[in-house]
């Protein structure tokens, strides 16, 4: 693999990646690139699989509940798991049941793809007319705000895209979508190294996370051979 930066330094990115920061690097909104409105998570603990650790709060938490909070983070095994150590007492500091547990990975530079056979087109607002992108409809609003946006094309038809979600001065984060009918061909993986060198083209980090429920998106990570480098969760 590409030695870049250390898995410390990909976790911070990608937090600077999802969410937008005060001048106390608080959080404030989730950093969605067509509506950065949506407020932050309440706590966000990435760990990284080397033994390190970045917790984030909302700009609102209370300064007692972050110094019960951090307190549990310094104590959280190294040999991290998906689910933290902590997570019931951080539920219940937060007075909150809503949580998310995602996988983090960098997309390597020498990942070419599943076999190069596939016809991958950036999608730009000039060109989108002209294929058939029934199943992707929310495209003509966002395609402006997604770039760099790559689909897979089989007979003048988008049946796989990758996208960018999260857009940062350092990181993109990918959006993976393939239509039902056309999975398990490898046109995800064809996609994400097409978008994956685009975003690398910009000088900028083409990183991927995936819901740890998500098994699809995982098994597109899996077969990528992309590098996992950390866990994260959130309170929401």
């Amino acid at each position: 693999m590409d030695k870049v930066i250390n898995q410390l330094d990909f976790l911070q990115t990608h937090i600077d990646a999802l969410y937008t920061s005060d001048l106390n690097t608080d959080l404030l909104t989730v950093n969605e690139p067509w509506d950065n409105s949506e407020p932050a998570s309440k706590f966000f603990l990435g760990r990284t699989f080397d033994g390190h650790h970045v917790s984030k709060f909302r700009f609102d938490i209370p300064d007692e509940i972050r110094e019960k909070i951090n307190a549990l983070c310094q104590k959280e095994p190294k040999n991290i798991k998906a689910n933290p150590q902590y997570l019931g007492k951080y539920l219940g500091l937060l007075k909150d049941n809503d949580f998310s547990i995602s996988l983090c990975y960098y997309i390597p530079q020498d990942f070419i793809g599943n076999n190069g056979s596939t016809i991958v087109s950036h999608i730009t607002r000039n060109n989108i007319d002209t294929l058939d992108y029934e199943g992707f409809s929310w495209l003509t609003k966002e395609i402006d705000y997604v770039q760099p946006c790559i689909g897979a094309i089989v007979d003048n038809k988008i049946v796989s895209l990758c996208y960018s979600v999260r857009i940062s001065s350092k990181a993109y984060e990918a959006g993976v979508d393939t239509l039902e009918e056309f999975r398990g061909n490898g046109y995800a993986l064809d996609v994400v190294a097409a978008w994956a060198s685009a975003v690398r083209a910009k000088g900028i980090l083409p990183l991927y996370s995936t819901l740890i429920e998500n098994a699809a998106s995982q098994r597109v990570a899996q077969k990528a051979g992309l590098y996992n480098y950390g866990i994260g969760f959130a309170v929401e």
